[in-house]
């Protein structure tokens, strides 16, 4: 499940009615920290800077999303207006099966400056855009991956170069697991 969340190159295959019309698919900027690291993605709105000088400030934030991966289960996705915060656990022993817990922290009412029926709107109409790109693009896809992938005909993955991020991640599951279990 963790693997649908590494990259931003699927987005526009996979999400074309939601995050696909949104979001740049084809450059990231990555930063390693430690076992987690982060990535930043442009939103299209960014276009209108292009050819432009432009100092970069806490404005500019409105057109990109940042993507922290918090290991060894978590990714924080960072908006201009609010925080996602995404959790997979496993479920028992499977290692077919997880539960993801999906989180929006927005700010209160107070400090948004909105009214509260603005805010309500405003907050269920993100709920329902990470509801669709979540449960109705993204899991059918990962359902239908984690079968192909229990496949007999299934032989080895590569990874390619420009899937750091995925080199990443496994190279710290790798290192959790080879962890001598404490006592």
């Amino acid at each position: 499940m963790q693997d649908g969340f590494l990259d931003n190159y699927h987005v526009k295959y996979a999400h074309p009615n939601t995050a696909g019309k949104m979001l740049h698919t084809n450059a990231v900027v990555l930063e390693e920290l430690g076992s987690s690291f982060s990535f930043l993605t442009a939103r299209k709105s960014i276009d209108q800077f292009t050819g432009h000088d432009v100092d970069w400030d806490r404005s500019m934030e409105g057109h990109t999303i940042e993507s922290c991966f918090l290991a060894p289960n978590t990714m924080m996705l960072k908006h201009a207006t609010h925080f996602e915060l995404l959790t997979f656990r496993p479920v028992g022993a499977d290692p077919h099966r997880s539960i993801m817990q999906m989180r929006i922290m927005a700010p209160s009412v107070e400090a948004s400056g909105l009214s509260p029926e603005h805010w309500t709107k405003r907050w269920a109409k993100n709920w329902g855009l990470l509801i669709a790109i979540l449960h109705d693009e993204a899991f059918p896809i990962l359902d239908g991956s984690q079968e192909a992938l229990t496949s007999q005909d299934m032989g080895t993955m590569l990874l390619g170069r420009n899937e750091i991020v995925s080199h990443l991640f496994r190279r710290e599951i790798d290192r959790l697991i080879a962890l001598e279990p404490s006592r």
